[in-house]
């Protein structure tokens, strides 16, 4: 989305009426429930890094792959995702 674009919707937002405000406060708050299981997983590992391979705790980051975080393993050098 462009700059302009987008600076035509901020603008266009003082024009809701209060039920849309409220709903559109609701939907910006809502949060996703799949993102949010998938950061609890990726959180377990950050805490207790274990390879699912060969269940090594030597691990790096190694990139993104669709917003995921992929890891390397060093001790097989195989890559992995949390999930």
């Amino acid at each position: 989305m462009n700059n302009s674009k987008f600076n035509s919707i901020i603008s266009e937002l003082g024009q809701l009426t209060d039920k849309q405000s409220r709903e559109l406060e609701i939907a910006l708050q809502a949060q996703d429930p799949i993102a949010t299981i998938l950061r609890q997983i990726e959180s377990r590992l950050i805490e207790h890094p274990e390879c699912p391979h060969c269940y090594s705790n030597t691990i790096n980051r190694h990139g993104k792959i669709n917003k995921t975080q992929r890891y390397r393993c060093k001790n097989c050098l195989k890559t992995f995702v949390a999930t």
